[in-house]
Formats: C-alpha cells, structure tokens, sequence
C-alpha cells in the first residue's frame, strides 16, 4: 500500500473518530456550552489529529495544497479579527477562545485541501457521516422509548448525546440529506443502498420526533434540492423510505408515547433577541460594541425596555443568529465579510461544481440555517467540523501549491500540537467530572487539574459557598468574583451572589442597590424576590 493511500485511510477513520466515536461521547455533567460539555472535549481531541494528518501529509509531499477560498477565509478570518483593535478588555481577552475555534474551522478546510481522496474513500467518508446521523438517530429513539433506564438522560425532548433538540436536529437533518445523496448518486452496491434507506428511514423518524423546526427546515430544504439535482426517479425509494419513517413516527405521536411540544408555531423568545439586537446593531453600525460584549449590552438593553413583553429572554449570551452577534459585537466590517464569503462560494460551486460540489452546498443548509437560528459552531464543534467538511467538499476551486522547506519542522509543530490539545482536553474532561461532584462537595473544586475551560461554573459554585462564609476574607471574595461575572456575563445567580455578600458584611444599602438592578434584569428569580424580603424585613432597604 502507499503512502498516500495509507494517509487517506487514515483520514477517513479520523472522521470516523470523531462523528461515530467522540461525538456520542456521554459523561455526567451540568450542562452549559461549549467545553462544558463533554462530547465537545472529545471532539476537539479528533480536530487536533485530522489538522495534525493534514499537516503530515503537507510535510511528506513537501507541498501545502491550496485553493481561492481558503485564501478567503483568511481574509475573512482578518475581518472577524479587525474589532479586536477596538474593543476593550476585560470582554474581549475572554472572547479569544472563539477565535481559536474559528482557526480550527478553518484548518480543517485547508487539512482536506491536502488530499486527493479516491471514488472509495469519498464513498467511505460520505457513509461515515451517515452513520453518525444513524447513531443520533438511534439514541434519540431510544430515549424515546427508555429514557428512564438511561441515567444520562434526564430532559423531556429528544437530543440524541448532543443535549439540545435543535443540536440534534440539524445534525440529523445534514446527514440525511448526504444519505439522500449517496442513495442517488454514490451507493453502487446493495448493501450500501439499504443502509442509506434504513438511515433516511430512521433519521426522519428521529427528526419529527425531535420535533426541531431549525432541523426540519433545513433538512427538507436539503432534501428536496438534493432530488431537483439528482433526479426524482433516482430519489423515488428514498423519498419511500422518508414517508415510512414520518409514519412510524405520527404512529408514535398518535399513541401519546412521544412529547410532544407546546406552541410549535410560537417563535418565543427569538423576536425579542432579533429585534434588540438589531436595534443593538443599528445603535453602533460601523464598530459595534466590542468584542465579547454582547450579553452585558444585551441585559442593559432588554432592562431598559418594557419588562412585560412575551418571551423576555434570561442571560442570553448570544442571540441566535450569527450576523447579528458579529454585527452586535463588530460592526458591519465582520457582518460583509461573513456574507462577501458565502455569496462567493456559493458562485463558485453552481457556476463551476459538478454534482458532488453542489450537493455538499446543499447538505450544508441545515447547518447553515442553524447559524442564523440557533447558538454559533464554536459552542459544538461536531456541527463545526461537519460544516467545514462539507465545505471543503464544495470547493471546487483549482488547487495550487507553496513549496514546503522544512517539512520536518511542520511535522514536529503538529504532533506537538495534537499533544497540547490532548492534554488539554482530557484534563478538560476531569474538571467536568470534578465540577459534577461540586455540586454536592465543594471540596472537589480543590481536585480540578485544568480549569481554564471552566472558569464561568467554577466561580459560581465558588461564589456561591463563599457568600455564605462569616468570614470577611471569604465575603470580599465572593462579592469580587460576582461583580467580574456581572462585569462579564450579568446573570440571576451572580447577582444573588452578590447580594448574599453584601447581606453578609451587612452593608444593606449597596445591597439594596444591587439588587434592585438584578430585579431589573431578571424580573422572575425567586431567590431575588426572597432576599427583597430579607431585606424589608430588616428594615433597610431604602427603596420602600
């Protein structure tokens, strides 16, 4: 076997890696985002070694592949970059690690730009990625159907090991429409074509009892554009297998076995986060309010309107919509770069793409719905891996080539590299574990190896048992890191924090002060409306 062949295998057992293992990772957690999470931990552990197997092929080749568009990228990734220059810290030190996943993304498209994969491993990959549609698919049926017996499944709705509905959903929707396409044009053996029915058979199924209208869009979207390129008499079994899954699945809803989901044509809290946020936008067009400065800018601007409007939203650290956090945060400058960027490819593929270029454009629709509608790709990097696969896939851009001359020295940089993010990463996943039994003994927050990652939970675990200390050392603590957090990223409980600080170190007026701003953003919390209580009844709060 050559080399090449053997570091395309390679490749493509990679991605196996990290859809089909890493991404169904399950491990007890709190919940939250990004590294919280541990399937993201694990994920990221499978970005470092397919980069890391680009770069060892660029270094063996002695060439770093190239096309037009990851040229662009670049220049897109400067404009996302440029509010950096105006932005001001504490916010935007702590909005560098979405840069990070932002370079990451875009070395995942210059790492496929290093192989030429032959028909059998495209084949391979594109049925790897069908099969991770069919493990979520799987785990959300049997959730459905043995949730009580799963301990790591404790919510009402379908989410699959993603613990999201519209996470779940849009990955399910991608790989069904790749499958749709491998059944029409890829799959040339029997067995191939009823593993590509049995996952559109079982993904639709999954998908409307997910019931995510981000997942279901984008997917039928996909689905449809996929039978306009390919053909419907080549997509007529498939399409039979997609109306065998939707009828397993109203068989269930009829049973009420399923949950189902109140007010499904409601938008809830979207409209108050798109309508501040463009009102945010039009206030600063040309700047915008800095980097990572979005939730502080957003609670001050949905506190100063009227309180009582439907769908009020609690601590939103990101408005559901892609360009309106980049314009929030930076402007117009990184909104044309973003939109610049995605008209231009999406000119390139349907002027000069064959039919592959063109259906991986179109399996990329409910990813990229789910940018516009959901929480970004930095915060589950199995949707940012897939989506920069897909893209990579849609290049169809002419390769060319800089000569590499110390092919050893990339080499040794990327197998450093996988190393850090490793270690990074696992040491990652006991501070998960650790913070899981801090909940119950905060003593277990001494054990965390690296908690980088996990600073956000640490400090409210943390702030929360200090500001119940009589000792002043520890109240002044407390009451530090509840005001950086409010500073940061204002929510109810840092705000309760604080209060409970200053309760403590009996200073009443600042803490009537503050708490009558935290019941200004978050109106419904219980625990602020008690200790309202604990003060009248101490007589001091000077708002009466």
């Amino acid at each position: 076997m050559t080399y090449e062949k053997r570091m395309a295998q390679l490749y493509v057992a990679a991605w196996a890696l990290l859809l089909i293992i890493a991404t169904p990772y399950i491990q007890k957690n709190n919940g939250g985002e990004g590294l919280a999470l541990p399937f993201n931990t694990t994920t990221w552990i499978a970005v470092a070694l397919i980069v890391t197997l680009g770069a060892l092929q660029a270094s063996a080749q002695l060439k770093l592949y190239f096309t037009r568009f990851n040229v662009l990228v670049y220049f897109t990734i400067c404009a996302l970059a440029a509010p950096l220059l105006w932005s001001d810290d504490p916010w935007r030190a702590y909005a560098l690690d979405r840069y990070l996943a932002i370079f990451a993304m875009s070395f995942l498209i210059l790492s496929r730009a290093q192989f030429s994969l032959s028909a059998r491993h495209l084949n391979l990959l594109m049925v790897v990625l069908v099969i991770a549609g069919l493990v979520q698919s799987f785990t959300c049926i049997a959730q459905l159907f043995y949730g009580d017996h799963l301990s790591w499944y404790t919510g009402k709705r379908l989410v699959g090991t993603l613990q999201q509905p519209n996470l779940v959903g849009s990955f399910i929707g991608t790989t069904l429409v790749v499958a749709m396409y491998q059944y029409a044009k890829l799959a040339k053996n029997l067995p191939q074509k009823v593993l590509m029915l049995i996952a559109l058979t079982i993904g639709t199924w999954a998908l409307i009892l997910v019931m995510s209208r981000t997942g279901a869009v984008g997917t039928a979207t996909g689905i449809i554009g996929i039978t306009l390129l390919t053909g419907w008499r080549s997509c007529l079994p498939a399409w039979a297998a997609i109306a065998c899954g939707a009828l397993l699945a109203l068989t269930v809803l009829s049973t009420g076995n399923a949950e189902t989901r109140a007010n499904l044509s409601d938008p809830g809290y979207r409209i108050t986060a798109y309508s501040l946020s463009t009102e945010l936008l039009m206030e600063k067009p040309l700047t915008g309010y800095g980097i990572g400065r979005f939730q502080s800018v957003f609670m001050k601007k949905q506190a100063a309107e009227d309180a009582g409007y439907a769908g009020r939203v609690v601590a939103l650290s990101h408005p559901h919509n892609e360009l309106l956090f980049w314009g929030v945060e930076g402007g117009l400058l990184p909104v044309m770069a973003l939109v610049s960027l995605g008209c231009w490819m999406s000119w390139q593929v349907w002027r000069h793409g064959q039919v592959h270029q063109k259906s991986m454009w179109i399996a990329a629709l409910p990813i990229l719905l789910h940018t516009q509608t959901e929480l970004p790709l930095y915060l589950s990097t199995p949707h940012l891996a897939l989506l920069s696969l897909l893209i990579s896939e849609a290049d169809s851009g002419k390769k060319n080539f800089v000569t590499i001359r110390n092919g050893s020295l990339l080499k040794r940089l990327a197998i450093l590299l996988m190393c850090m993010v490793s270690i990074f990463m696992l040491t990652n996943l006991q501070a998960i574990n650790m913070l899981n039994q801090a909940v119950h003994s905060p003593a277990a927050l001494a054990k965390i190896i690296n908690p980088l990652a996990q600073e956000k939970r640490i400090n409210e675990i943390l702030g929360e048992v200090l500001a119940q200390q009589k000792d002043a050392a520890a109240l002044k603590e407390a009451e530090a890191i509840a005001r950086q957090e409010i500073l940061l990223r204002p929510t109810a409980l840092s705000y309760q924090i604080l209060v409970d600080a200053l309760l403590a170190q009996e200073r009443y007026g600042e803490a009537a002060v503050s708490l009558a701003e935290g019941q200004r953003f978050f109106p419904g919390f219980a625990r602020l409306r008690e200790q309202a209580k604990s003060l009248d009844e101490l007589n001091k709060n000077p708002f009466e």
